[in-house]
């Protein structure tokens, strides 16, 4: 399932966040992020290219897959899932690490999970050499937990 718009509005320390973004078939086609990105000489530009084959932050987290076996991760987990949020484009890179059985309580879900290590990939918006960048890039401790929902529909982008 894919959206076809994403907003985001924050307020963390007083300082506030707006994005206004339309999609269509994977590409950005309207755009309002505020605060514009501060201008910086090192900072990789978004181009019309960064902004195409894309997911928004929330569709990424919806990861539509047929695994008739659920005992078989690698087909759920071996991806790349390109994201846009607004300022920055990036890729995460998924791998398959293990499978598990969870059991929730108060009517969560109970059954097999996958767990997929996840590598965060810079790709535009960003600059290279800011902390915050490099720690991303060099976390080897991200992990996507995906676990089976029943047939929710399909969604017409």
């Amino acid at each position: 399932m894919l959206f076809r718009s994403y907003t985001l509005d924050t307020s963390e320390n007083g300082e506030t966040t707006h994005v206004r973004m339309a999609m269509s078939g994977g590409r950005v086609t309207s755009l309002s992020a505020v605060p514009d990105l501060s201008p910086d000489p090192h900072r990789v530009p978004v181009t019309a290219k960064a902004k195409t084959s894309v997911v928004d932050p929330v569709s990424a987290f919806v990861v539509p897959t047929a695994v008739p076996d659920l005992t078989d991760g690698t087909a759920a987990c071996n991806r790349v899932v390109p994201i846009f949020d607004g300022w920055q484009r990036f890729d995460l890179h998924l791998f398959f690490k293990e499978r598990r059985t969870v059991s929730g309580e108060f009517g969560a879900y109970s059954g097999p999970v996958f767990i997929c290590g996840a590598r965060y990939v810079a790709v535009a918006g960003h600059i290279p050499d800011r902390d915050s960048v490099r720690f991303m890039e060099e976390n080897r401790n991200l992990e996507v937990w995906l676990a089976p929902v029943e047939q929710i529909g399909r969604a017409h982008v």
